[in-house]
């Protein structure tokens, strides 16, 4: 039996790939998070292109590859990050600001969380999408625009632009249902950035296998499996310009085309 003490310094990333299902639980007590265990299943029953194509057939799959981590009895004490990749994410922008008056306000995280609020319930989507994920971009204080940190500063006018990424309700919903039958309540599903592994791996660490752990703004962080053991952590500069400029290279077009194609469909393969 897994000790409770144990287990709140514990947490597992599923990850749904368009040809893999790997589960990977990891120790967060040091500063850098600890790989305990890791399980893939490849081609696995259930899903096709990263999408639920037979949901019972689904579930005993990520049920199978669950009990391979942790017993069945832990789970309700872990938390639990799901990371998507298939070919249905889209992302928009959208803008708003909060007024503060008749006096000043000293910017907290509440005041934060009040403005993406507000910014993602006004964004105007289609009802057949749902959000996975608001990522502020950058604030607006006052008149200064481009704040990456606001909390702090005093502000009269306070604005976010968002990234808003978003995928098919029912296959989103169909993903939810996987989780829902075998009791699992996700803290959250996040996309995958789909062009990350064409930029930020080598040949090398895709034969060899990348697990993609992070994104940050500015800094890409994975981690690498050789041989079915941990062979090592990178971390690679990796902007959304570095993205532009990689596109227009390898495709031979304007730095503008290519911004647009990664914005609208993230890859230029003709299969996807």
């Amino acid at each position: 039996m897994t000790e409770l003490s144990d287990l709140k310094h514990k947490c597992a990333v599923i990850y749904i790939g368009t040809r893999k299902l790997v589960g990977v639980l990891a120790d967060l007590r040091d500063v850098n998070p600890r790989v305990l265990h890791k399980q893939e299943a490849v081609f696995p029953e259930g899903f096709e292109k990263g999408l639920v194509c037979n949901l019972q057939n689904a579930a005993v799959t990520l049920e199978k590859l669950l009990d391979a981590l942790l017993p069945a009895e832990a789970w309700e004490h872990v938390p639990v990050y799901v990371v998507l990749g298939n070919s249905r994410f889209r992302m928009c922008r959208a803008s708003s600001c909060e007024y503060y008056t008749p006096e000043k306000r000293t910017i907290s995280p509440e005041e934060i969380k009040s403005v993406v609020q507000q910014t993602r319930n006004i964004a105007m989507l289609p009802l057949t999408e749902a959000i996975l994920q608001a990522v502020p971009e950058s604030f607006l204080v006052n008149d200064m625009p481009s704040v990456k940190n606001p909390v702090g500063l005093e502000a009269e006018r306070l604005g976010v632009t968002l990234q808003i990424f978003t995928m098919e309700f029912q296959s989103y919903r169909n993903i939810v249902k996987v989780f829902e039958s075998i009791d699992i309540e996700p803290e959250g599903f996040f996309p995958k950035t789909m062009m990350l592994s064409e930029s930020a791996l080598t040949d090398s660490d895709k034969q060899e296998g990348a697990l993609i752990i992070d994104v940050a703004d500015e800094v890409t962080q994975f981690i690498l499996w050789r041989n079915g053991s941990l062979a090592g952590v990178k971390s690679i500069p990796f902007g959304g310009s570095y993205l532009t400029r990689r596109l227009a290279a390898d495709y031979r077009i304007e730095e503008r085309d290519a911004d647009k194609v990664k914005a609208k469909f993230a890859t230029l393969d003709d299969r996807d």
